[in-house]
């Protein structure tokens, strides 16, 4: 009995541990109730050649649960994503700002300089004072902030160039603008559609000519075998008949007066 008792004591023993180990690793491994996401920079995501020198970082809130809100936030941005692996930034840590706000935060770390890739992630606090994850690094690299940067030349004729001679030009004393007759385009050019035909003659033997012509041949062909439209037919059946009573109709007519 005391053997018994003893086995029976052992494995409720053992269920309560089991019990007590899986509830620690469900706690360890439980959702954030609070994560930003959708990191934007000037509302880009990753963006390349951000032209102001303090850009604005936003990002979104989720949570699965009702009434919860950030409570504080806090931002790193670094020159290298190594840096930020180790939760360093070498170019902007907030610290821990008690704030709501997740729009627009504008950068005001070390001075960004031209061409400059940044890497930056954060993490929130939600109503209860608990922290979220790190989020996922985001970057956006900065444009050429000073105008004397700009090393490109516009694109323009340079007039100081001396143009090769261009071939001889063509002979244009006999030709003309193609236009309505009795219109002088040099002086007036009336609003509205033109339609302009031309007439040429094709040689014989030419390419594709003779395709061309086969091909409509055969259209014609199918049209004249294709059988008449039943409604026509029908159609013309019946004026055929009103055709033929016509004269009748008008016989009787005619008999009728001479009856009178």
């Amino acid at each position: 009995m005391k053997a018994c008792n003893q086995i029976l004591v052992t494995i409720v023993a053992a269920i309560c541990l089991g019990s007590l180990v899986v509830a620690d690793a469900n706690a360890g491994s439980s959702p954030d109730r609070l994560m930003p996401r959708n990191l934007r920079c000037e509302y880009l995501a990753n963006p390349l050649g951000i032209a102001v020198a303090q850009p604005r970082l936003s990002w979104i809130v989720e949570s699965e649960e009702r009434g919860q809100m950030q409570t504080a936030y806090r931002i790193l941005v670094a020159t290298d994503s190594k840096l930020l692996s180790e939760d360093k930034g070498d170019l902007w840590d907030t610290g821990k700002v008690v704030s709501n706000r997740s729009i627009q935060v504008t950068y005001d770390g070390r001075p960004l300089q031209s061409q400059m890739r940044c890497y930056w992630k954060l993490r929130i606090w939600d109503k209860d004072d608990k922290p979220s994850s790190w989020t996922k690094p985001a970057s956006w690299t900065m444009g050429l902030l000073n105008s004397e940067e700009w090393k490109a030349k516009w694109i323009a004729l340079d007039s100081s160039r001396k143009r090769e001679a261009m071939g001889e030009k063509p002979d244009l004393s006999g030709a003309q603008w193609i236009w309505s007759p009795g219109v002088d385009t040099r002086t007036s050019a009336p609003v509205g559609i033109r339609y302009f035909r031309k007439e040429f003659t094709v040689p014989e033997g030419r390419a594709g000519l003779g395709d061309v012509r086969r091909h409509r041949r055969q259209q014609l062909q199918d049209v004249s075998e294709r059988p008449e439209n039943p409604q026509r037919q029908q159609f013309q059946g019946s004026h055929g008949a009103q055709r033929q009573r016509t004269p009748a109709k008008r016989q009787e007519r005619a008999g009728g007066r001479g009856d009178e």
